[in-house]
């Protein structure tokens, strides 16, 4: 799937993209292919987004499987 160019966030997510796919299997379920590229350097906000994916990411699955959500913002 084509990604969508980051427009807006820190200046270090300026011109990176995101790109994600559904994947379908066959036997049943469904994968979630994702990805943040572009990213100018690995330096500690790469380090951050990685992490905060990844828990989002967490929390969609729980919420998936439960239909109970668990917000990763709280604000």
């Amino acid at each position: 799937m084509p990604g969508a160019d980051c427009g807006r966030g820190p200046p270090q997510w300026i011109g990176t993209e995101i790109v994600y796919a559904l994947e379908v299997h066959p036997e049943g379920g469904t994968a979630v292919r994702f990805d943040h590229a572009g990213f100018a350097e690995i330096d500690d906000m790469f380090r951050e987004v990685t992490m905060g994916w990844a828990g989002m990411f967490a929390r969609l699955k729980e919420y998936a499987e439960t239909g109970i959500p668990v917000p990763y913002f709280t604000f």
